[in-house]
């Protein structure tokens, strides 16, 4: 099954937390067509056109009636959807965001702000951390610092992930280097035509330290943003390995699971909002999930000038994770029969540990993949690749649910 989403402006907006809601109250206005008013009455009814007007405008009625059931239950093909596989295609009412922070390619002065006092606030413990690193360990760290000079919220995030010790902690990429060390390497090395090492390499830190920060933006890229955003969690490392390898002149990267990413032709168009890192990321991905050809400048998939395919499907996504993170994962697709059955194996995979599973759900008039973290007093909490954590009832979710990639 084919999932592609529509953009994160045109989708079914979640409601907020009680800080955030607008007291601006929804009132709808009444149909103007509808609503007789003094002076348009209809006359002279009697003839021909009076008995076509009649028929018309019961007419015209019955289509926006209708127009309207179907946008209700995500058009066409959340109709056809709910009948064959049985999703619910509804909006969900229930929807929360729980973290909307600004996108690491979209900051503004209010990060910049509170970069600025924790830096103050840590700068002690920052001493102190940097006391447990090895000389040449220090040596790289002033060296990033020096780097990031440009952007306060980048120096906030490496002094972040040096008090909580990721910067060397365990696990380590597949050539068996710490953030850090892989942070050393970007930083460094000769870099392909047309990459800013100080942008890309504030914008690696900044996702690393936080990666709700990352989003598909307006790309139907939500599955290749969805594995970004688990393999930053899983192992930061590899991350920062595997963009170094992809922004380097070379622009290969070898993969746990054994294949190649390359880096793809036109992987930046022109106004894509996404950070340097994304776009490489992504559009690497999305070729390596798919047996067509994709094109990151039509965002598309497909062979030669024909490109009619958008998004990913789901046996794709799990090739991608897979190769990215070295572990084995199966692809369940929801079915009216079985989707109880597969709802289970989710909650069982994040019970044990086997988390998060990402999965596709109906979401406004096309599927989408997220992340789901944990399910906790019967609402399940995932993490959206539009840049933002949210939380949904349990019931809602389950009867959402397409497709489910879980780790064996």
């Amino acid at each position: 099954m084919k999932i592609r989403e529509t953009s994160p402006p045109t989708s079914p907006q979640p409601l907020v937390r009680p800080a955030e809601h607008s007291s601006r109250a929804n009132v709808s206005k009444p149909d103007d067509a509808s609503q007789p008013t003094a002076g348009n009455e209809t006359r002279g009814e009697s003839g021909p056109t009076g008995f076509f007007s009649k028929l018309v405008a019961p007419l015209k009625k019955a289509v926006a009636n209708t127009k309207e059931w179907l946008e209700q239950r995500g058009g066409i093909a959340g109709l056809l959807g709910s009948l064959f596989f049985g999703f619910s295609s509804s909006r969900a009412a229930s929807i929360v965001v729980e973290s909307d922070p600004n996108h690491a390619n979209h900051l503004k002065e209010e990060d910049v702000i509170q970069a600025q006092a924790t830096m103050r606030q840590n700068a002690p413990l920052e001493a102190n951390g940097l006391q447990r690193l090895s000389p040449q360990e220090q040596q790289a760290y002033k060296a990033l610092r020096t780097q990031l000079a440009h952007s306060t919220v980048a120096l906030g995030a490496l002094q972040s992930l040096l008090i909580e010790g990721k910067l060397t902690s365990q696990p380590l990429s597949l050539d068996g280097k710490s953030v850090l060390q892989n942070l050393a390497d970007l930083m460094a090395q000769p870099l392909a035509a047309g990459i800013d090492r100080s942008k890309i390499l504030a914008q690696v830190v900044i996702e690393i330290e936080n990666p709700v920060r990352v989003a598909q933006h307006n790309l139907q890229t939500c599955g290749a943003t969805t594995a970004q955003i688990l393999l930053l969690r899983e192992n930061p490392a590899e991350y920062a390995r595997i963009i170094s390898n992809l922004a380097s002149v070379r622009g290969s990267a070898p993969l746990a699971g054994g294949e190649t990413l390359q880096r793809e032709t036109g992987w930046n168009p022109h106004n894509d909002p996404r950070t340097i890192s994304s776009q490489l990321f992504q559009s690497t991905v999305m070729e390596l999930s798919s047996l067509l050809d994709y094109d990151p400048r039509a965002d598309r998939h497909g062979l030669g000038p024909l490109k009619p395919m958008r998004g990913l499907m789901g046996g794709g996504l799990r090739r991608a994770l897979e190769q990215l993170t070295g572990a084995d994962y199966t692809n369940y697709t929801a079915t009216i029969f079985t989707r109880s059955r597969i709802w289970k194996r989710v909650k069982e995979a994040i019970a044990e540990g086997r988390g998060p599973v990402p999965v596709a759900a109906w979401w406004g008039k096309n599927g989408h993949f997220v992340q789901i973290d944990r399910i906790e007093n019967d609402r399940v909490y995932y993490t959206n690749p539009w840049g933002r954590e949210e939380s949904m009832t349990e019931t809602d979710f389950e009867a959402r649910l397409m497709q489910a990639q879980i780790r064996s």
